[in-house]
């Protein structure tokens, strides 16, 4: 009986080891819901519909598995590398095996089928799109040296997943309706999707020189840390036009005082990017860039959806 217990013990241990340094469920979790939610919310203002409980849960389930089988994919394509350059992470140390990670993404497949098919069998093809570009994320598109070579082409090409992830809960409210989401502010929320996404991205791979590990594939070692500041500015820049539009577009901000709060909350935000990108030479400059993007990612979704909708009741 001890034996069983310690066994059990250590296998949780070695799980909770494993999201620890690859994939924290706490932080993951609360971005996948303020997306999943903002996703679920946000074409709601312009249905003149109210969100369903069922959509937001459905989605934030199916959106949450779909980000862990990317770290899951990541784990798989990046193991010959990570066994070289970063024998401390917990596959190449053992501490997870593949075959273990193998059966976690079935499982999670499992799961966003029986979600998806709780609300509509109608939101499959949805699904389906997601998991068919997923695979090809998985392949590398099948062009894997040309992609690897050009890393600018490599990030697009995977950040195209953001949109389909969104797309998957837009959907959910406009099977309801029966219409096809039309909506040019969905074009807008899809785009924002995709710059979140960017930014993220390109920030969590951003170093200052005494950072930089060999083989580390940071944006700041491929283009050099100027141009990874500046790009990672620029989408900022974008990233901030394309949510102060989108909260426009919601009717209970449309007013003049919540329009100056918007527009004074955008331009600090931009002032405070422009903060972080300056402190190369402080040692917590990557942790701060990584930290101000999913912060502003957060804070953008949420006033996509939960908050306006909050303010609405």
């Amino acid at each position: 009986m001890m034996t069983s217990k310690n066994s059990a013990f250590g296998f949780f241990k070695r799980w909770w080891i494993y999201q620890q340094e690859r994939f924290p469920i706490f932080s993951y979790g609360l971005l996948v819901f303020a997306f999943s939610s903002a996703a679920v919310i946000y074409p709601t203002f312009f249905l003149a519909i109210q969100p369903r409980l069922h959509s937001l849960i459905v989605t934030f389930t199916t959106l949450f598995c779909a980000f862990l089988q990317l770290r899951i994919a990541d784990e798989f394509k990046d193991y010959k590398h990570d066994c070289h350059y970063r024998p401390d992470r917990p596959v190449p140390r053992g501490l997870i095996q593949l075959q273990e990670l193998r059966v976690l993404e079935v499982i999670t497949v499992f799961i966003q089928l029986v979600a998806t098919l709780t609300l509509s069998w109608q939101l499959l093809p949805w699904l389906g799109f997601l998991w068919i570009f997923q695979a090809l994320m998985r392949k590398e598109f099948f062009v894997r040296d040309w992609l690897r070579s050009r890393s600018l082409f490599y990030l697009l090409s995977h950040n195209l997943v953001l949109p389909l992830m969104a797309l998957y809960g837009v959907m959910t409210n406009y099977i309801v309706v029966s219409l096809f989401p039309h909506h040019p502010q969905i074009i807008i929320f899809l785009l924002l999707s995709s710059a979140h996404g960017l930014l993220i991205e390109v920030g969590r791979k951003i170093r200052s020189p005494d950072q930089e590990i060999p083989g580390g594939e940071t944006y700041s070692q491929m283009w050099g840390l100027n141009r990874a500041i500046l790009a990672w500015l620029n989408i900022g820049l974008i990233s901030n036009i394309l949510s102060t539009i989108a909260f426009n577009k919601i009717e209970i901000y449309a007013t003049p005082n919540i329009s100056l709060v918007i527009s004074l909350l955008s331009i600090i935000g931009l002032g405070f990017q422009i903060l972080v990108a300056l402190q190369v030479s402080s040692t917590q400059f990557a942790k701060r860039i990584y930290t101000f993007s999913a912060l502003w990612v957060l804070v953008s979704y949420l006033g996509c959806g939960v908050i306006p909708w909050l303010m609405q009741r």
